[in-house]
């Protein structure tokens, strides 16, 4: 069965499509999609090095398919002669990845390590404006009453005109200043022209918009699965930065999607003050590394031996000067 048609359910960005979007767009090297029947494992090869077939644009990483068929998987990578170390980032906790692979990896005399990484925040829809804090919510009625002829628009089917509002407000301000908006590669931004294609394509895009009257003034891109609401991309006109036009999408968004019977809006990314105003519910993700053979285990203990120790010293010896 090729891997584009392996059965998946739940989120988008762990569906074949995006994989292949994922390669096609934003990742280097030479992709090894490890599989079995009904179930694949995206990874790419680079030198001796096996990673996760993702990118900063991956709100988390894991196997396409049916779950049991992990051991089978860890076999086929196992028998392979060509790498040494072995890196899956941005792995959900609860995940056979970081339970059921270490251990098998462990098994046949392998070094893991599997790390706390970032967490990702989310809320539950249901009742979710009362636990908002009082402040926060008294801000956001304050501020929609200030932006004049306040409207929200959810757009579901590709409309190359919201795809470019969508790139030009969510580069305006610091992301433009920094370089880590969509517009600012090529590469970036046709990977999102084609995830929202595939998106209105599976009846799962959410491309939203704050609106002053006729204006587009904030955006909100998000994914949805039958449950849960990925929100992957935010932006707003930096002229109404200060009326709160970013959480006012979300907010919008939030009672639009309780009233379509979604359950959960995942917030994505990582957690930062931006979001703690919405909630402090979070997912784990973890990073985790196998290390095989002399090489691999050459840069296991440089990485996790030497390198944790040298840190100790150093701060030893500082604390020993200032003193």
């Amino acid at each position: 069965m090729p891997w584009q048609e392996v059965e998946h359910e739940g989120a988008p960005f762990l569906a074949p499509a995006f994989f292949a979007l994922t390669e096609r767009h934003l990742v280097k090297g030479r992709s090894w999609l490890v599989g079995d029947v009904g179930a694949t494992l995206p990874l790419v090869r680079q030198g001796y090095v096996l990673s996760a077939l993702r990118s900063d644009h991956s709100p988390r990483f894991d196997m396409i398919g049916d779950e049991a068929a992990l051991p089978r998987i860890w076999e086929a990578i196992a028998a392979d002669d060509g790498w040494r170390v072995l890196r899956l980032d941005g792995v959900s906790e609860s995940s056979p990845l970081a339970t059921v692979l270490p251990a098998l990896a462990r098994s046949a005399g392998d070094r893991v390590v599997v790390q706390h990484a970032s967490r990702s925040p989310y809320f539950e829809l249901a009742g979710f404006e009362g636990r908002l804090d009082k402040e926060f919510r008294r801000q956001l009625r304050k501020r929609a009453k200030k932006i004049e002829a306040t409207r929200f628009e959810r757009v579901s089917v590709y409309d190359a005109r919201a795809v470019q509002d969508l790139f030009r407000l969510e580069s305006s301000g610091w992301k433009a200043g920094e370089g880590t908006s969509i517009a600012s590669s090529a590469a970036t931004m046709a990977f999102y022209a084609d995830l929202i294609a595939e998106l209105a394509r599976t009846s799962q895009l959410s491309l939203c918009f704050l609106k002053s009257g006729d204006k587009r003034i904030a955006v909100q891109l998000a994914a949805e699965d039958d449950r849960t609401c990925y929100l992957l991309k935010t932006g707003y006109d930096p002229e109404y930065r200060n009326l709160g036009a970013g959480h006012l999408v979300i907010y919008q968004f939030a009672l639009d999607a309780r009233e379509r019977g979604k359950q959960v809006v995942d917030l994505c990314g990582t957690e930062c003050d931006a979001k703690a105003c919405w909630t402090d519910l979070a997912s784990q993700r973890v990073n985790i590394r196998v290390y095989r053979g002399a090489l691999g285990t050459v840069e296991y203990l440089a990485r996790h031996v030497v390198r944790p120790q040298l840190g100790k010293l150093r701060r030893a010896l500082a604390r020993h000067s200032q003193g």
